[in-house]
């Protein structure tokens, strides 16, 4: 059990700043996930390409 703090409001602040940066991660993480799937796929088709 967490000591409550003196401000509640504060709690709150943190909480939301906690959950927006939660949802920031997850979408850099799903940007970084996407760039890199097209990444591969370009290398394949460069790599099928004739030279």
């Amino acid at each position: 059990m967490i000591a409550p703090s003196p401000s509640p409001s504060m709690d709150d602040a943190v909480t939301v700043l906690r959950a927006h940066a939660s949802i920031t991660n997850r979408t850099i993480r799903a940007f970084a996930n996407a760039i890199s799937a097209r990444e591969l796929e370009v290398s394949a088709l460069q790599s099928r390409a004739p030279h």
